[in-house]
């Protein structure tokens, strides 16, 4: 039977990081034809045309332009514009506008679109919601879509890939938005996959090397043989498809030990029982290697395995850049970690490799004492698209803090002068002003508190 994911993408930036999603997933499944389950968790034939693909999610944006390019695109064959909810004048990088005006007026038509979805899974796994943070329709729609999730699908797990902004952003707005979606986030989410856009950049210049990569398309679907993490395709138009690519990499290998067989297998919903200990603790750092794919394949063994797992934890394979690239976000001299997982990816790694990795990445992090042993391993037997092994690390790793800490500092200086208060006014007053802000500073606080090991008490002999 298989399992599927639904993904929820809102705003310009989930949309575009949605189409890259989607773009590997088919290439894969030109890849393997021969798991027809992994093409079921994110693909349904269609009813009219048994050989047609259709993507099982639903696209919100209240800007019409990047869905009607997703319908333009070369592979506007595989969205069902049914499942696709727009506006013309969008929510003006404003939190407020996207999750109380348009959230009001669009929540029951995507509420339905989402049911329309779940209706044609066998055994959903869960949600992927992707957007950003410092814009208006992500930050604002997608948390307000990600609240009815939970209201509507309680049992579905939601998973967040959302994209942080950088540390010098584009929008002004953005330490209130950013603040707004965090609250959303740690309260509705289950998962979040923070990616930091700084981080972002520089590992798509170190996976490009200085070269673009030469994606070819036939008929309309990407070849395998192009693919490139980097750049998956030649898609013209689209701004950071390098970056997009890279995530779209993290999300493959997050979901192959679900979708491929392999000795160790994962679901989705065995992320958030051994990553969370505590359910407002769940945003978890991801490192992945390697970045970049070749057409030639590496030597493979246990010496490439090692290294694999030694360049996750560098700073240049890490989606979160907590320390401004001068050292690792998941390692003890970051934090402490209070939960991990390593996902392998490839026919010639063994449990053995894992094993041995596990010991290497207890001795580099620092476990609470309750939870020494809190290491989750998953291995799948089928090669990613362009080479034959990677591995990806998830660390639910304290060291996020800073990047909380940054974003927070950020909506104390413009909200001590009210600076750009004035354009939240008409949906928040400023007692929820303060309300939100406190709430956030108090989740915070609490990720402070584990920043040190916790000493056992120890009880005398009688």
């Amino acid at each position: 039977m298989p399992r599927e994911i639904v993904t929820v993408q809102v705003g310009q930036c989930g949309n575009q990081l949605g189409l890259r999603w989607f773009d590997v997933m088919l290439q894969e499944h030109k890849a393997y034809p021969q798991y027809p389950e992994a093409r079921d968790a994110v693909f349904l034939q269609d009813r009219q045309n048994k050989n047609a693909l259709k993507a099982r999610c639903v696209a919100v944006d209240m800007e019409e332009g990047v869905l009607q390019s997703m319908l333009r695109g070369p592979l506007k064959d595989i969205f069902d514009s049914n499942f696709f909810v727009s506006d013309v004048s969008g929510a003006g990088n404003n939190w407020a506008v996207g999750h109380m005006e348009y959230g009001d007026r669009y929540v029951d038509s995507i509420a339905e679109s989402v049911r329309n979805q779940v209706e044609q899974c066998d055994c959903i796994q869960s949600f992927f919601v992707m957007h950003s943070l410092s814009g208006g329709t992500g930050s604002g729609l997608g948390t307000r879509v990600l609240g009815m999730l939970e209201d509507e699908f309680p049992h579905v797990f939601r998973i967040c890939p959302v994209v942080w902004p950088s540390e010098v952003d584009d929008v002004v707005t953005a330490p209130y938005n950013s603040c707004f979606a965090l609250k959303e986030l740690v309260e509705h989410a289950d998962c979040v996959l923070p990616i930091d856009n700084d981080a972002l950049a520089r590992m798509a210049d170190r996976a490009l090397g200085g070269r673009r990569g030469q994606g070819v398309i036939a008929n309309g679907v990407p070849q395998p043989h192009a693919f490139s993490a980097a750049q998956p395709t030649t898609t013209r138009g689209l701004p950071f498809d390098s970056m997009n690519g890279l995530v779209a990499q993290l999300l493959s290998n997050l979901t192959c030990a679900m979708r491929f067989p392999g000795p160790l297998n994962m679901d989705m919903n065995e992320i958030t029982t051994n990553l969370v200990p505590y359910p407002r603790l769940h945003l978890l750092t991801a490192a992945i290697a390697p970045l970049s794919v070749s057409s030639k394949h590496a030597a493979v063994g246990p010496r490439s395995v090692d290294a694999m797992i030694t360049a996750c934890l560098e700073p240049a394979h890490q989606f979160v850049d907590v320390r401004h690239g001068e050292g690792s976000a998941v390692t003890r001299e970051a934090g402490m970690t209070l939960a991990t997982a390593l996902i392998a990816r490839g026919p010639q790694t063994t449990i053995g490799d894992l094993t041995r990795g596990v010991v290497k990445l207890h001795e580099q992090m620092e476990m609470p004492y309750w939870n020494e042993d809190g290491f989750k391993t998953a291995l799948c037997g089928v090669s990613p698209l362009g080479h034959k092994d990677s591995m990806l690390l998830l660390a639910n790793n304290c060291a996020i803090r800073g990047k909380v800490e940054s974003m927070l500092s950020k909506f104390e200086r413009l909200y001590s002068v009210r600076s750009h208060v004035h354009h939240y006014d008409q949906y928040l007053s400023p007692a929820t002003l303060r309300t939100r802000w406190r709430r956030c500073t108090r989740w915070w606080t609490t990720t402070r508190t584990w920043t040190r090991p916790r000493r056992r008490r120890m009880l005398r002999a009688p």
